[in-house]
């Protein structure tokens, strides 16, 4: 069980039954004296029991956020008397300890025979449930054997009083070795069964040799699948040993991943084994389907005993495309060796502790390992900010311990790993015995708590032990265990050609020191990236791409390789054995591979890296009558606007502030926020809807003004996956309804902003609105992005994803709905809008070639755009597609006066309808039809960086997009502001592009909505963490969102600010269209491979909770 943080703020008092147990309670906790082992205190764990078998024990402990520490493992009752809550031989112990190693309670849980928990998580309930294994069949455990041991599951609350104990297994041994929490409430459960019956029934065993088993039960503890992993017992049936020993669930795609040991050579493992025992780790789906199986070992026995994710990639902050792939960085294993050969072999043949880096796919990135000449464990891991804690046992100080202090027989290590497995530091504890870890927590008092047991009686331990084995609890400072650089240097680096002694084109791009420091024997060499003019164009660092470096004779990845929008700086670090030796260099987008040579004799001792000041925006502000923030300190995002009846302005998204213009009014993680502004930007009031839970989660992502002169929004709202709604959306809890990942909502406001009615679109999966469209007879028509089949979809879903336009009254009732789509996947960001006579046009991005689109035209890569035309009835009357050799996106659609339509996102493509304008490059289009779907003219945004449209209104003799751009060169030299920045482009009503104007400060900026004002003003809505340029001291937090308004011309005589267009709400010749946060790029093929990757339909979810904000 990996080390997490608790989830419950605060904790209930202990009840008089608690208290009432600490009469039995067999902690002490004891302030180290001995000045080499560092301690701030020791707690131990047990009686004076004298059972070597099932001692006293700390098996797993838990921090929580309170800095209280859940603890579990075993009491040794053998013997021992006078203890009121012990049953038997041995009973699993839970425990509860404040910050100081002061135990708060203590709940013993077994019958007469022997009864031990392995490990222990916290509840999102604040309950905890701890695992175990169980040979008693009376006590807690009355009528609940199954035959030989048991693995055992028991709930207790927050106050140590059991709730619940269930038994996992068969008529043979089973045992539960590790726990944690599921992304759905329930958990995940990891051991092994020699069992062939009851709950192994129906797993296809047949022997009974071990199998190593990970089980998924809900909050209630409930069985929802079971799994096995290894293989046939063979002619040796119970020599054939598989188990898990530790499991680690992946929030990102809902995978986890179990890792032990196996000695199959058939089964999951035909292929894979190489002898004795193999270190291997498996990958279940949500389902508990294995994805794949990686084994890794050599002649002897190789075990993983625990394993953890690593730390996620850094990504950027932009909020446009981020999926759960994007951060995913593998996972770190431990285990020991006494292999001489295979990945993590040693020559000696003793025991070895190895580490071991695997990426998403469970490809080996990195190895390292700790030896001596006798015998070395690695048993737990802990990731900390810059690396890992790695924790096991020693018992001489020679080879990799050498310097490194002995106490007695076996004692505990610490080691400092870098991300790259560079080992930084080892400590040592112990006394004069044998000293078992099982695991290590970050804990609240810039320490780390090291748990096991132990049998010595000196050292870190003199004085405390009672029994002939004890649990214990240790403090120990942050500052002992880790360890940095020695020495840190500033040293000359230049760019050669790759096979040349000269200087590379790229020379300039390249700062002229490395940050040097050396850790050991190697060296961390961080080099720079900066803008620079190259050949008289200005060419940024953030078109670089991913690097890598020659190192041992292959190409490898650098260590560290981020770009800082703010200095827009790219920062690489790679690690190298010494400064004389020139360092090949691949830079992907780059001109050539370089060689970096330094000059060691000119480096200078240095006690920091290089300063780069934040880069100033320098060009002119983009002129407004007048702009406003929305926000507090915390993440907000704008998303839709309308102009109403009476003239004011209705902005919505999405907020996690407590302050600024949500000053007290969050509820849950986020709310759904309805600020509504005067025609001069005063901030008139704010509604918000939300759920009560800490992970409620809510937002308005549409909204529509009505001939009442009301309104209609919706958005998204999640109560934890499956859990009833709450809150403002408790009454949407009706019968027969399904609620599911994320689902959506429907609120009509009248003209006083009161709520007239609210509905919802919902199955058990994502249903999440796109766009809302006002119509003639007083109802709306709203586009829903879905992978439901049940619910508002029940038996209607044609493939991973569809899109649904359904057809509401003015009462919020349902008239009709028409499924689009095909067996693969259709998005949309925005792309619905009532053409001039009554019809609907939807548009969005396809990947299908069957169901809707079967007919249409198919381009090439993964996605095209497509348009479809769709009665007022519902009825589909055509589908067309448009696109080229490349991916194509459509972010939105605006219906047009002549009775046509344009289409606009971005693009790749150079052919067909892209053929005449097409770059190559990622940008944005364009694409303007007629009322029968035929392309009358297309336009692209030329730059060399990443741009996309986004919003566009109709004027009478021009069109206005709004869009968002990184380009610095072609179309937008000269006007690139920051790092994102908002556009805004006129074009001619034939196409031509007449000018654009940049609009952002020097971070990320986003384009939301455009829509006409009155006669005379344009409002834009933007969001932004820019706090200069055009957003100077505007921003409040880290997103913020910006309201604001020009003159796109003069003033009439007989105008006014009060007067709004009426065009614009009446979706008459000024027309608005919206962006919705998310444009799904998944890179897949075509239908049979798309339909490979249909379990990346569950991460959609996650990339819009991670565009907005991570929460927990």
């Amino acid at each position: 069980m990996d080390s997490k943080m608790g989830k419950n703020l605060n904790k209930a008092l202990i009840s008089v039954l608690s208290l009432g147990m600490i009469v039995s309670m067999c902690s002490i906790t004891v302030n180290a004296v001995e000045t080499d082992n560092v301690a701030n205190w020791v707690t131990m764990y047990g009686d004076n029991g004298n059972n070597s078998i099932t001692p006293d024990t700390v098996n797993d402990a838990e921090r929580l956020i309170n800095g209280d520490i859940i603890a579990t493992g075993t009491f040794d009752g053998n013997k021992v008397t006078g203890i009121e809550q012990a049953k038997g031989k041995s009973d699993g112990a839970v425990m509860l300890y404040d910050k100081n190693g002061q135990i708060k309670w203590e709940t013993l849980i077994g019958g007469s025979a022997a009864d031990s928990f392995n490990a222990v998580t916290e509840a999102n309930d604040g309950s905890y449930v701890a695992v175990g294994v169980s040979q008693s069949n009376d006590g807690n455990l009355a009528n609940l054997n199954k035959g030989g041991k048991d693995g055992i599951i028991a709930k207790l609350d927050s106050n140590g009083t059991l709730i619940k104990v269930v038994t996992v297994g068969g008529s043979d041994a089973d045992e539960l070795k590790a726990i944690q929490p599921a992304g759905d409430g329930g958990f995940i459960v990891a051991g092994y069964s020699h069992s062939t019956d009851l709950d192994m029934n129906g797993l296809n065993k047949i022997e009974t040799d071990r199998d190593a088993i990970i089980v998924k039960i809900d909050q209630d503890l409930n069985i929802e699948w079971i799994n096995r992993a290894g293989g046939t017992g063979g002619d040796k049936a119970v020599k054939k040993m598989d188990e898990f020993t530790s499991v680690v669930a992946n929030y990102g795609d809902g995978s986890y991943l179990a890792a032990g040991y196996s000695s199959s050579s058939d089964g999951d493992l035909e292929g894979f084994a190489h002898g004795g025992k193999d270190a291997f780790v498996v990958k279940f789906n949500e389902n508990g389907t294995k994805e794949w199986v990686k084994a890794f070992g050599g002649t002897g026995d190789d075990v993983f005993n625990h394993i953890i994710r690593a730390h996620n990639k850094k990504v950027s902050t932009d909020k446009t495309e981020i999926s759960s792939s994007d951060i995913d960085n593998g996972y770190v294993l431990t285990g020991t060796t006494n292999s001489n050969s295979g990945i993590v072999g040693n020559e000696e043949e003793n025991n070895v502790a190895f580490t071991l880096k695997i990426d998403s796919n469970g490809q080996v990135e990195w190895t390292t390992s700790l030896a001596n000449n006798s015998k070395t464990t690695g048993d737990y891991l802990l990731a900390i900010s810059d690396g890992f804690l790695a924790v096991g046992t020693f018992d001489t100080n020679d080879q990799d311990f050498t310097g490194i202090k002995t106490y007695g027989k076996e004692d505990i290590y610490i080691a400092h790993y870098s991300k790259d497995g560079t080992c930084l530091n080892i400590s040592s504890y112990g006394g004069d015995g044998k000293d078992n870890p099982e695991g290590i927590i970050p804990g609240a008092n810039d320490d780390y708590i090291v748990y096991g047991n132990t049998n010595s009686n000196s050292g870190l331990f003199e004085g405390k032990l009672k029994g002939k084995y004890d649990g214990f609890l240790a403090s120990l400072a942050g500052t002992t265990l880790e360890q940095y650089a020695e020495e840190k240097y500033l040293v000359p680096v230049e760019a050669w050609k790759a096979n040349e002694d000269s200087l590379s084109m790229m020379a300039p791009l390249l700062y002229k020191d490395a940050y040097v420091e050396k850790i050991g024997f190697k060296y961390a060499v961080t080099i720079y990236f900066t803008n620079a003019t190259i050949m008289g164009t200005q060419v940024s660092a953030s078109t670089l791409g991913e690097v890598s470096y020659e190192k041992n004779g292959e190409m490898i990845a650098v260590l560290k390789d981020e770009y800082d929008e703010v200095t827009q700086v790219k920062t690489v670090t790679l690690e190298v054995d010494d400064l004389d030796t020139p360092v090949k260099l691949h830079i992907d987008k780059a001109m050539g591979d370089i060689r970096l040579s330094f000059s060691s004799k000119d480096m200078v001792e240095t006690t920091n890296p290089p300063y780069f000041a934040p880069v100033e925006v320098e060009q002119p502000d983009f002129k407004t009558s007048w702009k406003v923030n929305i926000g507090g300190s915390d993440y907000d995002y704008t998303d839709d606007m309308t102009v109403l009846k009476n003239g004011n302005i209705v902005a919505v998204g999405q907020s996690y502030s407590n302050d600024g213009d949500f000053q007290n009014l969050l509820k849950g993680g986020s709310i759904a926020y309805i600020n509504q502004y005067d025609p001069k930007g005063e901030l008139l009031k704010t509604l918000t809807l939300g759920g009560t839970e800490y992970d409620s989660i809510a937002y308005a992502a549409k909204v529509c003004g009505l001939d009442d002169g009301g309104f209609v929004v919706s958005g998204g709202y999640q109560e934890g996956v499956y859990v009833a709604p709450t809150g403002d959306f408790a009454q949407l809890d009706t019968a027969g309804t399904v609620h599911g990942q994320m689902d959506t909502f429907i609120a009509k406001y009248d003209s006083n902003s009161k709520l007239i009615w609210m509905s919802n679109f919902s199955g058990s999966a994502n249903d999440q609105v796109k766009q809302i469209k006002a119509t003639d007879d007083g109802g709306i028509a709203v586009l829903i992005e879905t992978n439901s089949n049940d619910g508002d979809m029940e038996n209607q879903n044609r493939g991973l994803y569809d899109l649904v336009i359904v057809k509401y009254d003015a009462h919020g009732k349902k008239v009709w709905q028409r499924v689009l789509g095909g067996k693969n996947i259709e998005t949309s960001s925005s792309g619905l809008d009532i053409l001039s006579d009554g019809s609907f046009i939807v548009a969005g991005s396809l990947s299908s070639k069957s169901g809707d689109f079967a007919d249409v035209d198919w381009y090439g890569d993964i996605f095209d755009c497509f348009a479809a035309k769709i009665s007022a009835t519902g009825e589909l009357l055509w589908t067309k597609a448009y696109g080229g050799d490349r991916n194509d996106y459509c972010n939105s659609v605006l219906a047009t006066s002549d009775g046509g339509f344009i289409l606009m996102g971005n693009t790749k493509s150079t052919t067909d309808t892209f053929a005449p304008i097409g770059t190559g490059y990622d940008n944005a289009y364009v694409l303007k039809c007629n009322e029968t779907g035929e392309t009358e003219w297309v336009n692209v945004i030329k730059s060399s960086e990443a741009s996309e449209m986004i919003s566009a209104i109709e004027l009478e003799d021009q069109y206005v997009f709004i869009g968002q751009s990184r380009g610095t060169d072609y179309d937008v030299t000269g006007l690139n502001k920051g790092s994102m920045d908002v556009f805004i482009a006129n074009y001619e009503k034939n196409g031509t592009l007449k000018t654009i104007e940049n609009i952002g400060g020097s971070k990320a900026d986003y384009a939301s909505e455009i829509m006409v004002l009155n006669d005379y003003q344009i409002s834009l809505l933007v969001y932004s963490e820019s706090n200069d340029g055009d957003f100077k001291n505007l921003n409040r937090g880290k997103f913020d969102g910006m309201l604001m308004t020009y003159d796109y011309r003069q003033k009439a005589d007989n105008s006014t600010t009060d007067k709004p267009n009426q065009d614009n709400v009446n979706n008459s010749n000024v027309i608005e269209t919206t962006n919705s946060s998310i444009k799904n790029s998944i890179n897949t093929g075509d239908d049979s491979k798309i339909i490979g990757y249909s379990l990346l339909g569950g991460t959609m979810l996650i990339i819009l909770l991670l565009t907005r904000k991570k929460y927990n």
